[in-house]
């Protein structure tokens, strides 16, 4: 509804790693405040992808920067996550998730409650965030305060694309009769019973103020307020006021639309003369004010498609001949696929997975998610960036892989000896490190080791504690070294031969 949309607009739709609009089922919003204050802490929404199998997609999660760090963008996921799920049991529907966020993304890899699906770390068939969505090729340009300046999809011009809000910190204690002296409490005055801002008076009011006409108030606090009557209720229900948001009215005037052009290829050329002599503002009325004045430069030449003569020149963006010749030493930017996580929200505890996990037979698919799981932490640890580990992680997939199996299918026995391996796991290790061929079935078998390509072992791990192993002496050994390791699982690292 109009009010969620506002809310994600004016207080968390900045603070997100993806642009775009808020596209939420009705009642698929929920929303995060501070107990006592009401100050907003987080929000999230969701969205249906009707098919044969229906899936409720996490839609957006945020956490104003204030409180990201404490694990509220997890937890809140988690919670909804198995909500939804419970909700749709009936009717077999799944909560779903795609993120391209490294550290919730990483936090649903370790996590039993979500299964990755196919998609997850694989290069994705089409745009993140443009699937299933049918967008025109609409030209726009987003200026240095976030402004978004775009062709109008129903006319050739072009014109400001959203509604500019503007925030003001105000620390104010509301006292019994504050919604009869509204203008007073604020330090706001208003045109006649609008809320319409005609002047700011308050000395407590902070930050971005509102300085020019078609500026009207908000929100408070967070809460949408819409008349005089709601804002006086408003304030009735709350006993102090810390947050104030302005927003401008488009429709009142036609200052920040450009002129009738007959093509859109016209209307396209205003846009970039536009961007080439939009200079960065300080503030988002500084550069509203600016935008409006190469506006009257478009409309004032008369006749149809037209551009202005240079009033304002264009911004000269040619580097000095030192610095473009120091920049040919990085070379060209190149465009890398975008890796995102995939997750189906199971609500399954450890031991539940490891339940599921027993009678499971790996897919290569399966394989690879095991892979990356592993690799990628590790990788990250040695300094390299998100997008590096995923790469090199990805690259020697499957010449390279591990096989996971239960430690306690193993640890039973005082001392490790190779029989007892080769009947625990369901293969055997010459001294050179080789692997035998597996037994059909087996546990060996069943977690993915192939029985025609030729393998040699090259390392263990328990927990976080990887050990080389090269030889089967040295697995046995490090094996043993790992007793006093901490972990359900155990690792074994192989790598294709000739």
């Amino acid at each position: 509804n109009d009010s969620t949309t506002s809310l994600w607009q004016t207080e968390f739709k900045e603070h997100h790693y993806l642009s775009g609009n808020l596209n939420s089922i009705s009642d698929g919003c929920f929303v995060v405040q501070e107990q006592g204050s009401g100050k907003l802490v987080a929000f999230h929404a969701v969205c249906l992808l009707p098919g044969k199998n229906t899936l409720v997609r996490e839609h957006r999660l945020v956490v104003r920067p204030e409180w990201q760090g404490f694990g509220i963008g997890p937890m809140l996921s988690n919670l909804l996550a198995s909500r939804w799920t419970a909700c749709f049991a009936k009717k077999g529907w799944s909560f779903s998730s795609r993120t391209a966020h490294p550290r919730l993304g990483e936090m649903r890899q370790q996590d039993p409650s979500w299964r990755p699906t196919e998609g997850n770390l694989t290069i994705p068939r089409h745009q993140f965030n443009e699937i299933g969505f049918a967008r025109k090729s609409t030209a726009r340009a987003t200026l240095s305060q976030g402004s978004v300046v775009k062709v109008s999809d129903r006319e050739h011009r072009i014109c400001l694309q959203g509604t500019p809000f503007v925030h003001a910190e105000v620390n104010v204690t509301l006292s019994r009769d504050a919604r009869e002296h509204v203008e007073e409490v604020l330090g706001i005055m208003f045109r006649g019973m609008t809320l319409q801002v005609s002047g700011i008076s308050a000395v407590a009011l902070s930050g971005e103020l509102p300085c020019s006409q078609g500026w009207s108030l908000h929100s408070i606090n967070g809460e949408r307020v819409g008349s005089r009557q709601e804002l006086a209720a408003t304030l009735s229900n709350w006993a102090h006021v810390t947050d104030v948001v302005f927003s401008y009215d488009l429709s009142t005037s036609d200052d920040l639309r450009g002129p009738l052009r007959k093509t859109m290829e016209a209307a396209e050329a205003d846009l970039h003369w536009i961007v080439a002599r939009s200079v960065a503002q300080t503030s988002l009325q500084a550069e509203l004010e600016q935008l409006r004045a190469l506006l009257r430069q478009l409309k004032s030449i008369a006749g149809e498609d037209c551009r202005p003569p240079p009033v304002t020149p264009e911004i000269p963006l040619e580097l000095s001949p030192e610095l473009a010749e120091a920049c040919k030493a990085f070379g060209t930017a190149s465009k890398q696929n975008r890796l995102c996580y995939s997750h189906i929200f199971t609500g399954l505890t450890e031991q539940e997975r490891i339940k599921a996990w027993k009678s499971k037979s790996l897919k290569i698919m399966d394989r690879y998610q095991l892979w990356m799981r592993l690799q990628a932490p590790k990788l990250r640890m040695e300094g390299k960036t998100w997008q590096a580990a995923m790469d090199a992680a990805r690259l020697v997939f499957p010449s390279q892989c591990a096989l996971e199996f239960l430690w306690s299918e193993v640890h039973r026995n005082k001392t490790f000896d190779m029989e007892h391996l080769e009947k625990a796991l369901g293969f055997r290790v010459d001294e050179s490190g080789a692997v035998q061929k597996p037994r059909q079935p087996g546990p060996a078998a069943r977690r993915g080791l192939s029985s025609v390509l030729s393998h040699k072992v090259v390392a263990v791990q328990r927990g976080s504690e990887k050990l080389s192993a090269t030889s089967a002496d040295e697995l046995l050994e490090r094996l043993e070294a790992l007793r006093i390791v901490r972990g359900e699982f155990f690792w074994i690292y192989t790598k294709c031969i000739e």
